[in-house]
C-alpha cells in the first residue's frame, strides 16, 4: 500500500489539477435543465478533489522538506517553458485549504433549484486553476493558472452578483490583470537572464536562484541592486493587488459585497491568499537584497492596512463590507508578519493564511444564508436572530469570536506569532499592529450585538427560519477545524516551519532570528 501511495506521488498534483476540469467538462453536456444531476455531480467533483488532496498531507516527508511531488514535462522546451508541478508544506496546506473551501461552498450554498449548469463549470474550472497556482513550479505555468483564475470568478460576479456586479467585476479584473502585467514582464527578463548562468532560457522556478547569482557576478553592486529592486517591484505588484494590500485594497470591499456567497467565500478564503503563497515562492527566496530594502515600507503598508481596514469595518452598516474590511486587516497582518524575516513572523503570516480562510469563508457563509432568507445586508435591518435562528446565532457568535482571534482558536495562535515576529522587528509596529485585534473586537461584537442580541428589527426577523443541516454541516467542520487548530497546532506548523527556516537560513542568513 505505501509503494502505491508513492508511486502515485507524482501525478497527485496533476490529478487534482485535472479532476475540476474534467468535471467542467462533464457538467458542459449535461441537459441544462437537470439541475439534479449538475447539483449532484457538482458535489461529486468537489469531494473527490478534496478526498484526493489529502493525500498531500499524509504523504508529505516533512523531514526531507522541500519541494515534493514533483512532475515536470517539456512543454514548450525552445523558450524553457515545461509543464512543471510540485509542492512544499506551505503549498500543502494552501492546496488542501483550496479542495476544502469549495467543497464546504457547494453543500453550504448550493441546492437543487439555484445551481445553474454555467455557474458550476465556471466554479470547477476556477478550482483548478487555483490549485494549479499553488502547484506549479514554472514560472510561465504559474502565470497561465494565475490568470486563468481571473476569466471564471469575473463571470461569476458579472453573471450572478449583485445589483453592482458589473462593476465590481471589471474593477476586479483591471486591478488583478494589470498587476500580473508587471509579473510577466518580470518573469520573461528573469527567464532571459538564465543565460548569463551559462544555460539556455529556462523559466523554471528552481532555476531562478542561480540567475540571481550569476547576476550578482557579472554586474556592479549598485546596479546589481538596481534590477533585483525592479523584478521585485513587478512581481510585487501582482501579489500586492492579490493579497488587497492598501492602499490596493480598494477592489476587495466592493467585490466582496457584490459577488454571491459562494464566490465571496472562495475570493475571501482561497484567492487572497495567492498573494501570500506568491510572496512566499517567489519574492523572499529570490530577491533578499530587494526585500531588505523594501521591508520597512512593506510592513508600514501592511500595518496600516491593519488599522485602516479596522477602522472602516467599524462604520461600516453592511455586513458583507464589515466582513470585507476584516478580512483586508486580517491579511494586512500576514503580509507584515512575512516581511518582518523571523521565523516566527513569517510563520504566523503563513499560519494566518490557512486559519482566516477557515474563519472567513464561516462567517462569509452565515452572511449569505442571512440574506437567502431576509434579502437584506444592511446591519440595522437585522436583530433578535438569537431567537428566531438560534442555530445560526451560535455558529455566528463563534465565527466571529474565531476571526478576532479568541483563544483556543488557530486566528489566536496566528496572531500572536506574527504580532511577535512583527515586534521582533520593530516594537513600535507591532504595538501599533496591536491595535488590529482590538479593533476587530470592537466591529465583530457590535455586529454580532446588533444582528444577534439586539432588539427585533424594523423589518422584523421573527419569520426567518433557521439554517438547514445541509448548511450547518460543513460550518460545524470548519469550527471544528479552527479549534483543532488553535488547540493544537503542532501539525499544521510542522509543515511552514522547517521550510521557513531554510529559507532564511539560505537567503537571509545575516537578518536570521
Amino acid at each position: 500500500m505505501s509503494a502505491f501511495a508513492s508511486a502515485f506521488n507524482p501525478y497527485i498534483l496533476t490529478i487534482l489539477i485535472v479532476l475540476p476540469i474534467a468535471g467542467a467538462l462533464v457538467i458542459a453536456f449535461l441537459p441544462k435543465a437537470s439541475r439534479r444531476l449538475i447539483y449532484g455531480f457538482s458535489i461529486a467533483v468537489f469531494t473527490l478533489t478534496f478526498i484526493c488532496s489529502l493525500h498531500l498531507p499524509f504523504r508529505y516527508d516533512i523531514g526531507a522538506g522541500g519541494m515534493q511531488f514533483a512532475l515536470s514535462v517539456n512543454w514548450i522546451s525552445t523558450f524553457g517553458i515545461s509543464y512543471a508541478v510540485a509542492a512544499d508544506g506551505v503549498a500543502v496546506l494552501l492546496i488542501v485549504l483550496t479542495t476544502f473551501v469549495f467543497l464546504a461552498g457547494a453543500i453550504a450554498t448550493g441546492s437543487v433549484e439555484s445551481l445553474q449548469k454555467e455557474y458550476a463549470v465556471a466554479l470547477c474550472i476556477l478550482e483548478a486553476a487555483v490549485i494549479g497556482v499553488f502547484s506549479a513550479s514554472d514560472m510561465l505555468l504559474f502565470y497561465v493558472f494565475w490568470e486563468a483564475m481571473l476569466i471564471p470568478a469575473a463571470l461569476l460576479i458579472a453573471v450572478w452578483g449583485g445589483a453592482e456586479r458589473i462593476r465590481a467585476a471589471y474593477t476586479f479584473f483591471f486591478f488583478t490583470f494589470a498587476g500580473s502585467i508587471f509579473m510577466l514582464i518580470a518573469m520573461i527578463v528573469l527567464a532571459n537572464q538564465h543565460v548569463l548562468a551559462g544555460g539556455t532560457v529556462s523559466f523554471a522556478i528552481a532555476d531562478a536562484p542561480q540567475t540571481i547569482l550569476a547576476l550578482r557576478s557579472s554586474l556592479a553592486p549598485q546596479a546589481f541592486f538596481t534590477f533585483q529592486l525592479l523584478l521585485f517591484l513587478g512581481f510585487m505588484a501582482a501579489f500586492a493587488v492579490k493579497t488587497a494590500l492598501f492602499p490596493l485594497h480598494i477592489w476587495a470591499p466592493d467585490t466582496y459585497s457584490q459577488a454571491p456567497t459562494f464566490v465571496t467565500v472562495v475570493l475571501a478564503a482561497v484567492l487572497l491568499k495567492m498573494g501570500g503563497y506568491g510572496i512566499w515562492r517567489f519574492i523572499l527566496p529570490l530577491f533578499p537584497d530587494a526585500v531588505i530594502a523594501a521591508r520597512p515600507y512593506v510592513m508600514m503598508l501592511g500595518v496600516i492596512g491593519i488599522v485602516y481596514a479596522a477602522v472602516i469595518a467599524i462604520t461600516e452598516k453592511n455586513i458583507k463590507r464589515v466582513i470585507a474590511y476584516a478580512s483586508v486587516s486580517h491579511i494586512g497582518l500576514a503580509v507584515a508578519a512575512m516581511f518582518s524575516l523571523t521565523v516566527t513572523g513569517i510563520t504566523g503570516g503563513i499560519l494566518q493564511l490557512v486559519v482566516h480562510g477557515i474563519a472567513i469563508g464561516m462567517i462569509f457563509l452565515l452572511a449569505g444564508m442571512l440574506f437567502r432568507r431576509s434579502m437584506r445586508f444592511s446591519v440595522d435591518e437585522h436583530g433578535g436572530l438569537a431567537k428566531a435562528m438560534p442555530l445560526f446565532s451560535i455558529f455566528f457568535v463563534v465565527s466571529a469570536l474565531a476571526v478576532i482571534g479568541l483563544p483556543m482558536t488557530g486566528n489566536f495562535i496566528a496572531e500572536i506569532l506574527s504580532l511577535m515576529g512583527i515586534m521582533q522587528y520593530r516594537v513600535w509596529m507591532g504595538v501599533i499592529a496591536v491595535l488590529g485585534p482590538v479593533l476587530s473586537a470592537v466591529y465583530a461584537l457590535t455586529l454580532v450585538r446588533k444582528t444577534v442580541f439586539g432588539p427585533l428589527s424594523r423589518q422584523s426577523d421573527a419569520s426567518l427560519g433557521d439554517i438547514k443541516a445541509r448548511e450547518a454541516a460543513p460550518l460545524a467542520v470548519m469550527l471544528i477545524l479552527v479549534i483543532i487548530i488553535g488547540v493544537y497546532p503542532k501539525p499544521v506548523l510542522s509543515l511552514i516551519e522547517p521550510g521557513v527556516k531554510a529559507m532564511l537560513a539560505s537567503h537571509y542568513p545575516t537578518v536570521m532570528k
